[in-house]
């Protein structure tokens, strides 16, 4: 796993850094890295300032994107199969598919990321971009759907031959699909709030204060920061540089964030109960039965969306008629 062991075959340091290798992907890398860590710095040293800027989200948001985009242009030889079994393996890597996928991710949370800052409505009508991630929910049936069962496929089947922690690194696979599900309903949960207030005119901390868009933030960024680290931790491993069991656990840091920053909220949150519902109710619909079913993946997303729909439209008309 060392890096000297990696250095001294075919794949070396410099290759690694070469700039003229996958140019534009290696700059908006960078870039993704320098605007993400001055956001970081200023939503925890100063929120207050933080929020008068809006360009400083954009720019953090068409960064993560711009990171899928270019991954997207330079690596097309990847396999086109939308199933991604090289996630976790030795010496293999992701599939175009997933790429795909991650590039509808890193949308998704652009969206919501500057959905909920109080300068959006400045900019965009709260109720259009409400409708905006609707959409992006229902696009989700164009964009390749890869398995957390198939990462479980390659790291048995590539990494038991290496005598490779095979348990340990399934377990981080269960790690990272529920990280996934309990970061997705809080973070719409809380995007829902901050909108519902631009789009009743109400004034600003009366769903969700300051306190709660410092989570906000700071999950959405984990979350932007887990997706797109993967391009470089996923080169690291393919290369040799680093065990499939090391990329596994640095996959999985942002977990243990996310856990505290979701049991501060519970701490420190006064919850709507209806939107509290809302999410609960379509959380368990999706995992009892739109999951299991054997209707088709486009189905599914639109059951899915449909269910959001009508449940969160009546968590919005109690909220209104109870002002």
């Amino acid at each position: 796993m060392a890096i000297t062991a990696a250095l001294s075959g075919k794949n070396t340091l410099n290759e690694l850094t070469d700039m003229k290798r996958h140019t534009d992907h290696k700059i908006t890398g960078i870039f993704y890295v320098l605007v993400f860590f001055l956001s970081l710095y200023l939503i925890i040293a100063d929120l207050a300032f933080y929020e008068t800027l809006y360009l400083l989200p954009v720019l953090t948001a068409l960064a993560g994107c711009g990171v899928s985009i270019t991954a997207l242009r330079n690596f097309k030889f990847l396999s086109k199969k939308a199933e991604n079994p090289g996630m976790f393996a030795k010496n293999r890597t992701f599939s175009y598919a997933f790429l795909k996928e991650n590039l509808w991710f890193q949308v998704t949370l652009a969206v919501t990321f500057l959905g909920a800052h109080p300068r959006s409505p400045e900019f965009i009508n709260p109720a259009l971009h409400v409708f905006i991630l609707y959409f992006v929910f229902y696009y989700r049936e164009f964009v390749p759907k890869t398995s957390y069962g198939s990462w479980e496929v390659g790291n048995n089947k590539i990494n038991s031959k290496s005598n490779g922690w095979v348990t340990f690194i399934n377990l981080q696979v269960k790690i990272v699909r529920w990280n996934y599900v309990a970061k997705k309903t809080l973070l719409f949960y809380l995007f829902l709030l901050s909108t519902l207030e631009h789009v009743f005119g109400l004034p600003a901390e009366t769903y969700i204060t300051m306190n709660d868009r410092f989570i906000f933030y700071l999950l959405t960024l984990d979350a932007m920061h887990n997706i797109t680290t993967t391009f470089f931790l996923q080169t690291l491993k393919f290369k040799g540089f680093i065990s499939a069991e090391l990329f596994s656990f640095l996959f999985n840091v942002s977990p243990l964030i996310g856990v505290y920053l979701t049991l501060k909220l519970f701490f420190q949150h006064t919850f709507n109960v209806a939107f509290a519902l809302a999410v609960a109710i379509d959380l368990w619909i999706n995992l009892e039965f739109i999951y299991p079913c054997k209707l088709s993946f486009e189905w599914k997303n639109r059951w899915q969306v449909i269910n959001k729909f009508i449940l969160v439209g009546s968590a919005i008309a109690y909220n209104y008629y109870t002002l």
